[in-house]
């Protein structure tokens, strides 16, 4: 009798508090994950005690012969990523391609970390192990609606993130669009995903505590984020 593997839903996140993360599967109507790993309250843990499979990636990754993942990550059915965009302060914070530089080995993440987005080992990462779903929350002011984007190519995600961040500023953005942004350009040059504007496709949604009429400002954050992105395959939820 051949035995069923069990494989299991693993929810990558960084800054989603418990609060927010039940919120956030619930809103979208998502399967509770069997496992959760928050890579920013637990990175000390992982560094020590978390044990490892060594994926090979020698095949498609330009420096690293394998990519040190966590097991449960490895050996997951489904992986999903999520970030909490308003905690993603600095001038280039760890989104979505950034993401897996929390859960590989102490020398890989330090060597991802010395040798910059562009030119450094950080998109390389993802090569063993993408995301199959990912997931950004923002909430437009304290304890208000939610608003959720989310998709299945890592480089879209990216891009869309890093242009909510710039609409959702006060002042206008006058830095190169997301579409520059080095670490962006290294995942297209691996293949992570889509090549360039106009081929990715966004899902986006808003937490249905507003009437219709006041949902409208957060309609209009979204859809200027997607312009900025470049994305012209908008989908509204109804979640």
């Amino acid at each position: 009798m051949t035995e069923t593997r069990f494989s299991p839903t693993v929810l990558v996140c960084a800054g989603l508090t418990p609060g927010l993360r039940t919120r956030l599967i619930t809103h979208l109507d998502l399967h509770p994950p069997d496992a959760v790993i928050d890579t920013e309250e637990s990175t000390g843990l992982l560094a020590r005690r978390t044990r490892r499979r060594a994926i090979d990636v020698d095949a498609v990754a330009p420096r690293l012969r394998s990519v040190h993942l966590p097991v449960i990550v490895a050996d997951a059915g489904t992986v999903v990523a999520a970030v909490d965009v308003r905690r993603s302060t600095g001038p280039r914070p760890d989104l979505i391609l950034g993401l897996w530089t929390r859960l590989v080995s102490p020398r890989q993440r330090l060597a991802a970390r010395l040798t910059g987005p562009r030119d450094g080992l950080t998109a390389e990462l993802l090569l063993a192990r993408r995301p199959d779903h990912m997931i950004v929350a923002d909430v437009a002011r304290r304890g208000g609606p939610l608003i959720a984007v989310s998709g299945t190519d890592p480089i879209a995600v990216e891009v869309m993130t890093l242009a909510l961040r710039d609409a959702r500023s006060s002042s206008a953005p006058t830095g190169p669009g997301p579409w520059e942004d080095p670490l962006v350009q290294r995942a297209t040059e691996l293949d992570l995903g889509i090549k360039g504007p106009g081929e990715a496709s966004i899902i986006a949604s808003i937490g249905d505590d507003l009437a219709p009429n006041d949902q409208t400002p957060f309609h209009q954050l979204i859809t200027r984020a997607a312009a900025r992105a470049g994305i012209d395959s908008l989908v509204w939820s109804d979640s």
